[in-house]
C-alpha cells in the first residue's frame, strides 16, 4: 500500500493520498498547471466509475480550494500535529484515523 504523507501543501494533485510516483513525476510543476499529456491507465470500470464520479464532485475547485479542504479535515491534522505550516512532514497518515474520519462522514449524511 502505498504511504500516505503529509506535505505541507496538502493533496494538490488529488484527494489527501499521494502516490509517491506521481508525485516525482509532476513535482517540477509546482503549483502551476500540470502541462503534459497524461496516459490513463487501465483499470476496471468500477474503479473507473468512481474516480470520473469523485472527479465530477472536485473538478470545480481550485488546488488552493482543495488544500484547504484537505488540511480541515481531522486525519490531516492529526498527522500534522506539532509541525509548522511550511514545514514538510513525514509521518504517514494513519489509516484508522482516515477510516474513522470517513464513516462519521457517512453516518453524519445517513441522517
Amino acid at each position: 500500500m502505498p504511504k500516505r504523507g503529509t506535505w505541507h501543501s496538502g493533496a494538490r494533485l488529488f484527494l489527501t493520498i499521494l502516490l509517491k510516483s506521481l508525485y516525482r513525476k509532476f513535482k517540477r510543476f509546482g503549483w502551476r498547471a500540470i502541462t503534459v499529456e497524461a496516459v490513463p491507465p487501465k483499470l476496471e470500470s468500477s474503479i473507473r466509475d468512481h474516480l470520473n464520479e469523485t472527479f465530477g464532485a472536485y473538478a470545480r475547485f481550485s488546488a488552493w480550494d482543495l488544500e484547504r479542504m484537505t488540511h480541515a479535515e481531522k486525519p490531516w491534522q492529526v498527522a500534522r500535529l506539532g509541525l509548522g505550516q511550511d514545514e514538510n512532514g513525514h509521518r504517514e497518515i494513519d489509516l484508522d484515523v482516515i477510516k474513522d474520519f470517513y464513516r462519521s462522514l457517512i453516518k453524519k449524511n445517513a441522517r
